[in-house]
């Protein structure tokens, strides 16, 4: 999340009278309800999965700038490998509502949560409940080393 695309949301939450967050943007509720709309009868859950970065207890400075895509698939080369934690919530589609605006604000509000489920793990390390322990994860990139990306490479031209 950029510091633009926050500050447009920001605008826009205050313009529209939504609530405005403080670790997440606005979510984008019309495609969300047209996706909804679409898995109704095949699927039997959603689920909703907040990620936070950093380590918040011990080094609160990891978390000031989330990683970008690029910093995320360059971990595995930085001198300290970002910490991504996990927490995973499930909703039956039944449960969520069939209504467009219904929807809309059904997501809106899972957002207020997610945010105070983020705000919660950064002032005290834990997730609200029903998980009070975050799922830790050492983020390990897909994308060999430079050393094994040339040997592969001098094997492909090899051949």
């Amino acid at each position: 999340m950029s510091q633009k695309k926050y500050e447009a949301s920001v605008a826009y939450a205050k313009k529209s009278g939504k609530p405005v967050l403080k670790h997440c943007l606005l979510p984008r509720t019309k495609g969300f309800v047209a996706t909804i709309r679409g898995l109704r009868g095949r699927v039997d859950a959603v689920y909703d999965i907040t990620l936070a970065y950093g380590d918040p207890i011990n080094d609160p400075r990891s978390r000031v700038v989330p990683p970008s895509t690029l910093g995320l698939a360059l971990s595995k080369f930085l001198i300290a490998p970002i910490d991504v934690y996990t927490h995973v919530r499930r909703f039956p589609i039944d449960e969520i509502p069939t209504d467009e605006a219904e929807i809309a604000q059904w997501v809106t509000d899972r957002w207020v949560e997610k945010d105070q489920i983020l705000n919660t793990f950064y002032t005290t390390g834990k997730f609200l409940s029903p998980v009070q322990e975050p799922l830790k994860h050492r983020f390990i990139t897909l994308a060999p080393p430079p050393s094994e990306k040339a040997r592969l490479a001098a094997a492909t031209k090899r051949k």
